[in-house]
């Protein structure tokens, strides 16, 4: 199927194979209908165009890669679209932003990342694209992945190397980068009294690149130092080195109240790496770990690749391993998780404050 068909010569456009588990063209026009949003939040001459091919994927679908001005995106039978549409939030927030010209790769995608993450729903929200309560589901799941990360200090120098090794580590580009946004956010409206934003020095980042000169690292700390004074690198030093990153209650807005609720850890119950490694051997299992419980053994073979990314997120969320034992073949299922901490949420005001919000 094409959106729009035929094809235009600029702006938004898609393709897909086969038949998702949703409406396509529903789908695509209202990413259509963002892209377009965006185009006039970034200010961006004339309307280049934006591609988005859906193919399906039977072994991780939800995933996708960037391309030039385009995303192939990926669905499988339980495909959200509401997921999907967020990610297309996300992807196409890239294109506009950008990444940092130095440093370059997983080292700096704190920055790209994070930005992607945080605006993924700031933007569709702000532009009357997704409700308050899609809105807090995106933003909570990204906290939750967040605050019940046992690796969520790991220093940002320690990321490249590790990346691959533990989804712990791999998703804190993204959710440590978000919530320094979000904290970044406060702290320039609360700065020049409400009358700027984490908008106003993106902007000026995405036209300094328009204009041809490079986003590096050092160009955003005089940005900061523009805004904050010293207390911006300072702060940005602290992110970096695994400080916690914690907005204040009302950094989302005074419809939105921070609150706390008891969540799981997400725990594999064996050595991480274990996943990168050809053959995928079971070692390191955790005694006592809902790996073990479930029947997981040490060496065992592990026969098909395991997404866990999305899962780290999801507190419900189970794990299915398709398992070689000698000459056995197991499939095992279990919830992957370990102890209950007090996670940082959000949630609609209440009371009086809430009759200004709808």
């Amino acid at each position: 199927g094409l959106y729009p068909a035929p094809t235009p010569d600029a702006g938004f456009f898609a393709a897909w194979q086969g038949q998702p588990p949703f409406d396509p063209a529903e789908a695509m026009g209202w990413s259509a209908g963002l892209y377009d949003d965006y185009l006039k939040f970034f200010r961006e001459p004339g309307n280049p165009p934006y591609g988005v091919f859906l193919r399906r994927n039977l072994v991780n679908p939800g995933g996708g890669v960037e391309l030039n001005r385009s995303f192939v995106a990926t669905f499988g039978e339980k495909t959200d679209v509401e997921d999907l549409k967020l990610t297309l939030a996300h992807e196409m927030l890239h294109t506009f932003a950008g990444a940092l010209d130095e440093p370059r790769g997983l080292e700096s995608s704190w920055w790209s990342e994070g930005l992607a993450t945080y605006y993924q729903r700031i933007l569709p929200y702000r532009m009357g694209r997704i409700s308050g309560d899609d809105f807090l589901k995106d933003l909570n799941t990204t906290a939750a992945r967040y605050y019940t990360n046992a690796l969520s200090d790991t220093p940002n120098a320690e990321i490249p190397a590790r990346f691959w090794a533990d989804t712990r580590v791999r998703v804190l580009p993204y959710d440590r980068g978000a919530m320094y946004f979000a904290v970044l956010d406060e702290q320039i409206r609360a700065a020049s009294q409400g009358r700027r934003s984490l908008d106003d020095i993106l902007l000026t980042a995405v036209e300094h690149r328009r204009q041809g000169e490079p986003v590096t690292h050092d160009y955003w700390v005089g940005l900061l130092r523009a805004e904050l004074g010293e207390a911006g690198p300072q702060g940005l030093e602290a992110m970096l080195r695994g400080d916690l990153m914690l907005p204040g209650s009302s950094a989302f807005g005074v419809c939105f109240e921070r609150t706390t609720a008891p969540l799981r850890r997400y725990e594999l119950g064996f050595e991480p790496a274990a996943l990168t490694e050809t053959p995928r051997l079971v070692r390191g299992l955790i005694a006592g770990s809902a790996a073990e419980a479930a029947g997981v053994r040490n060496g065992d073979e592990i026969l098909k690749p395991v997404g866990q990314d999305g899962l780290q997120g999801d507190q419900t969320g189970l794990l299915t391993l398709n398992l070689k034992r000698g000459e056995e073949v197991l499939e095992i299922t279990y919830l992957p998780r370990g102890e209950t901490v007090p996670a940082y949420q959000w949630r609609p005001v209440s009371g009086a404050a809430a009759r200004d919000c709808g």
